[in-house]
């Protein structure tokens, strides 16, 4: 699914229950309106039951605006860097052909995540699935400029998740 969907689509939702018993962990970019609409919905594959949905932020700890969530129903599990459109507040991405160049969006943000998660893996192979998502949620840290729609838990802290005397790079009392 190139775009995404609003709507469940069946086949897919079964592909991401079977990987997650599995013991896969899902992650899946929430979308993008690049329009003042992203209040309507996460997108398939994100919208998946076993899926982890990720939003953006831009480097203000702000959500993106084209981030898509749900003000009801089920909305973005974590959020991470993919940046804004104005300000080049990019994220340095491979474009191809040996280029780089600076892209935006949820499919940015949700890598971060993922690499949150293989340090924690590296860290702990012993880690199952759930064990994971139990992590990367309760030692998120939410930005306090918007609502847990748009934000979820927050962003997930690795230095937290470590037991690091800093929680996302900050002493751990500013947490």
């Amino acid at each position: 699914v190139v775009n995404g969907a609003y709507t469940s689509i069946p086949v897919l939702d079964r592909a991401i229950r079977d990987a997650r018993a599995r013991g896969t962990l899902v992650l899946a970019a929430a979308g993008n309106a690049f329009s003042n609409n992203a209040d309507r919905g996460i997108l398939a594959p994100a919208n998946a039951p076993c899926a982890l949905a990720i939003g953006s932020i831009d480097h203000d700890l702000d959500r993106s605006y084209f981030s898509h969530y749900a003000s009801s129903g089920r909305s973005v599990d974590l959020v991470a860097p993919g940046g804004r459109t104005t300000g080049g507040d990019g994220i340095t991405s491979a474009l191809g052909e040996g280029t780089w160049g600076q892209q935006v969006g949820t499919s940015m943000a949700a890598p971060f995540v993922a690499g949150v998660a293989a340090l924690m893996l590296s860290n702990d192979p012993t880690l199952t699935t759930e064990d994971l998502i139990a992590k990367l949620l309760q030692n998120a840290s939410r930005p306090t400029g918007g609502t847990p729609a748009e934000l979820g838990f927050g962003v997930p802290c690795p230095d937290a998740m470590l037991d690091l005397a800093t929680g996302c790079g900050y002493p751990r009392n500013r947490r």
